[in-house]
């Protein structure tokens, strides 16, 4: 034989016998347990309920191996775990079949061991019934009220995810909200259970869940249903507040088609309507603010707001806007401001401006009444010459209760005659009730002629703020 295919040929035969040797580096692992599979790994049970787990002892390669297992329940009292009984039998004896019932509402542990390995499945038991089991501040609110939900039971709050629904699916308006505590604004709904979402379990972390309240809540109170004229408006006197108290009241449904009465279409301001009005009786001067709120953008309606003193047509353009109105802003909520209307009979009256934008299902109208104050002022002095020093005195009165809030007084020079502009001298001084306020030291004057003085009080939560005019305080230099 040729010498170099002898060597070729036994360098192959080498190379055959060693490759022959080696083997599958998982072989040696094949048989031995490696991995427990429970199937679900994790339940969510209600009190009273159960349901049934798989277990499996693999190894590498996945193959199920056959060998005695065993399940306890961690916490006994919040789950009970037992070899299921009724199940078709497993022929490969490869497979086990554990019964969870859940017991009481709580978190728990079925605790699996076997050919040497252990490994758990999550057991988390749900309240039976699964409904909200905290506290309702009132079952049968009035639209517009302050709703407020306590979580003294089981569940509590997610701030960051929270939200109540109410009957006919409209949601409420939050106001506040933390771990355990709802606020909300009671909607126009139809009664049913709340609908609460962004619920926590404490023993379950990283889930939120979606409970019924466990009473029916019945909105109650005023609510608009839509008028078409000024003659069947609601008279909202009865639920006027008394000063410094603060009404609300929610107008609930969407307006009716009563363009052709609005103030501001029939005035031509480019206004599409709808609106919708609320007479008042006032039997004395009365000071108001209207505040209205609603679901939907600031310009999604884009709503005005104003009071007029007579429902006719004709005389919109003198009787409406009496208070100012507001709406121009593209904002929410929109406010009237506090104004002072004179006894007699009034509208308030909130107008879409462009019903293009939308019409909002729910508008919440706060109205809140101050007491009407007095504010009186003396010059001291009403002449001099120039480099004399002016000071000026504020009488407090009228009122509710201790008078709080501030008096800022403004001087301004004789080239200021409508006091427009920087002041020449400022001085605001802390109220603490009904009585007279003084500057000190005062401003010494710089020039002849007509120096004007203007008192303002800020008011406070109960009490009207006032100012006196430009004209009321002239001081004369020579």
């Amino acid at each position: 034989m040729n010498s170099r295919v002898s060597v070729r040929l036994c360098a192959l035969a080498a190379a055959l016998v060693v490759g022959a040797c080696k083997s599958d580096p998982t072989a040696d692992l094949a048989g031995q347990p490696q991995t427990v599979l429970i199937n679900p790994g994790t339940l969510f049970l209600n009190e009273g309920d159960s349901a049934t787990v798989t277990v499996k002892i693999l190894d590498e390669a996945g193959t199920p191996l056959q060998g005695q297992v065993q399940a306890v329940s961690t916490a006994p009292t919040i789950a009970s775990v037992a070899l299921a009984t009724g199940v078709q039998p497993d022929p490969t004896r490869t497979t086990s079949v554990f019964r969870i019932t859940a017991l009481l509402r709580g978190p728990a542990y079925a605790r699996v061991t076997g050919l040497g390995l252990a490994d758990s499945a999550r057991i988390n038991v749900l309240p039976a019934p699964f409904v909200f089991d905290g506290t309702l501040s009132s079952a049968t609110p009035k639209g517009g009220d302050t709703l407020t939900l306590s979580a003294s039971g089981a569940f509590r709050f997610d701030p960051t995810a929270d939200t109540v629904t109410f009957g006919g699916g409209v949601a409420g308006t939050m106001i506040a909200n933390s771990a355990t505590q709802i606020k909300v604004l009671v909607p126009f709904s139809s009664a049913d259970s709340l609908h609460i979402a962004g619920t926590l379990l404490p023993y379950v972390p990283g889930k939120t869940f979606t409970v019924p309240s466990s009473q029916v809540v019945t909105q109650t109170g005023e609510f608009w249903a839509g008028d078409s004229s000024w003659q069947t408006a609601p008279n909202i006197t009865p639920i006027l507040p008394a000063p410094g108290d603060t009404s609300r009241m929610i107008i609930g449904t969407t307006p009716a088609a009563n363009s052709v009465v609005c103030p501001e279409v029939a005035l031509g301001f480019g206004s599409t309507g709808p609106c919708m009005m609320f007479e008042l009786v006032l039997p004395q001067d009365t000071v108001l603010n209207f505040k209205v709120d609603w679901t939907g953008g600031a310009l999604a309606p884009d709503v005005d707001i104003y009071a007029c003193s007579d429902s006719t047509v004709a005389n919109f353009g003198t009787a409406c806007f009496e208070d100012g109105g507001a709406g121009a802003t593209a904002s929410k909520p929109q406010a009237t401001g506090d104004h002072q209307y004179p006894a007699g009979t009034h509208w308030f009256v909130a107008e879409i401006f462009d019903s293009t934008s939308g019409v909002s299902p729910n508008y919440f109208v706060t109205i809140n009444a101050k007491a009407i104050t007095t504010l009186s002022t003396s010059a001291n002095p009403t002449t001099a010459v120039v480099g004399d020093t002016l000071n000026d005195s504020a009488t407090l009165g009228g009122g509710t209760g201790v008078l709080s809030g501030t008096i800022t007084f403004r001087l301004f020079t004789p080239s200021q005659a409508t006091c427009a502009g920087t002041p020449a001298y400022t001085q605001t001084v802390n109220v603490t009730g009904a009585g007279t306020y003084t500057t000190s030291p005062g401003f010494k004057s710089t020039a002849a002629g007509t120096w004007r003085w203007r008192a303002t009080y800020s008011g406070d939560a109960k009490n009207q703020g006032r100012s006196t005019a430009c004209s009321a305080e002239p001081v004369t230099v020579s």
